[in-house]
């Protein structure tokens, strides 16, 4: 594969020296690529209490490096050319724009449709600056540092460690700083670290490996939606991975399988007591809450969401505006349910699709639909990218129970990094 982009010129010995536009247009690239990486480690950790929560830092981040990408593409002179998908999500922002310049409740719509464009402008950054391979790694490296950084905080806290000064949260599946909202992170980072150790060799993929368990203890103890889609997107990368070898792909399963059941006996019963109780009680306690009230409040947010939808399917009722209008088709059940985690406050559709619909309207929802499409199904099936792939198709799922790509920082924005890597890898080979 060459490494020869937009981005990135290999000199030969005889090549005459750079000018200054060249060099301040590679200046602004490496810029770029510098904010892709402060974003990368900022999303994450605003949901650890390491750094102030919110997407100030995250906003910032993206403008300078978008204007960064900007400039350099302008001191080049290279002409822009916008592929199927990148339309698709121009036309999705444009759309978005438009429902909430007719929104009743501007501030909130202006505000969303600004986190909304934050996320969305990862993958231009990483389409930008990810189209060698050696920045490819430098990226991946820091991600998954980052992952294990707050894998082992994870695990930390399960032991009864807490370094920060938030307080955990009072929802039941909130072992670890995450709650729920954590799943999304997760989802997409540890097919993409366990594809990364099935395809290496030597002490790098010890590590990898032991950062994949990490990740799993994590995301296992989250009782997130995004457990059942992430666990089916390890093993379909096995079977992928050892497809030439039925019987390695069948033994690899049955002793991940049971492996993992012993991990999780050993650590019922050998880890000490957690806040509120026994890590058995917590977890009885959740799965009865669970298969309760949990189950049939999704169901009840769901169809008012939708009754949403129909009112307005060409712009629906403005970005970041549910909140305020799903009221009216709130169901009396819910004035019963006393917790969080059974939603007796409902602030968004606890569905990525159901929340575009009814905030955005149905054509919306295509748009975002057909875009998610493009960047899963365009191009040749690269083993470098299958990893990706298979992140997203589990996130994709993952966002039929809740909001990773349009509520969290940390996995909306690395979503669309994902996405413009895909694309990235796929226009540099």
């Amino acid at each position: 594969m060459s490494d020869l982009t937009h981005s990135s010129i290999v000199l030969s010995a005889d090549s005459p020296p750079l000018d200054r536009t060249e060099k301040a247009a590679r200046l602004s690239n490496r810029a770029a690529f510098i904010c892709l990486l402060a974003a990368t480690i900022y999303t994450p950790l605003t949901y650890g209490g390491f750094v102030p929560e919110g997407a100030f830092g995250l906003r910032m981040s993206c403008i300078v490096g978008l204007t960064a990408l900007l400039t350099s593409a302008v001191l080049r002179g290279v002409a822009i050319r916008m592929s199927l998908g990148a339309l698709l999500l121009l036309a999705f922002l444009l759309l978005a724009g438009i429902s909430a310049a007719f929104s009743p409740y501007q501030y909130g719509s202006w505000r969303t449709m600004a986190d909304l464009s934050t996320y969305a402008s990862g993958f231009v950054l990483a389409l930008g600056t990810l189209r060698t391979a050696s920045r490819r790694r430098g990226w991946q490296l820091v991600l998954f540092a980052t992952a294990a950084l707050l894998g082992l905080y994870g695990v930390l806290q399960w032991l009864g460690y807490d370094f920060t000064a938030r307080q955990m949260a009072s929802r039941i599946p909130s072992f670890f700083f995450n709650s729920n909202h954590y799943g999304g992170y997760l989802a997409l980072v540890l097919p993409a670290v366990f594809w990364a150790a099935l395809r290496s060799k030597g002490p790098s993929s010890i590590l990898l490996y032991a950062l994949t368990l990490v990740l799993l203890f994590n995301l296992a103890f989250s009782f997130s939606w995004a457990i059942v889609p992430t666990a089916i997107a390890c093993l379909l990368l096995i079977v992928f991975r050892t497809a030439k070898r039925p019987l390695l792909s069948v033994m690899a399963l049955v002793g991940i399988t049971l492996g993992l059941s012993g991990l999780g006996v050993a650590a019922l019963r050998v880890l000490p007591q957690l806040q509120g109780g026994t890590a058995q009680a917590r977890i009885s306690n959740l799965v009865e809450t669970w298969m309760t009230r949990s189950v049939e409040s999704r169901v009840l947010i769901w169809r008012g969401a939708a009754r949403l939808a129909l009112d307005a399917p060409a712009l629906g009722v403005g970005p970041g505006n549910f909140v305020y209008t799903f009221p009216l088709h709130r169901s009396p059940v819910h004035n019963s349910f006393a917790t969080a985690i059974t939603h007796a406050y409902v602030g968004y559709a606890h569905s990525d699709y159901l929340q575009i619909a009814s905030e955005l309207g149905l054509i919306a929802l295509a748009l975002f639909i057909a875009f998610w499409s493009a960047v899963l199904i365009a191009g040749r099936r690269r083993a470098e990218t299958l990893g990706l792939r298979v992140a997203l198709l589990a996130t994709l799922c993952y966002a039929f129970f809740d909001n990773p790509l349009t509520l969290v920082p940390a996995s909306a924005f690395l979503a669309f990094c994902f996405a413009g890597l895909i694309r990235a890898e796929r226009t540099s080979s």
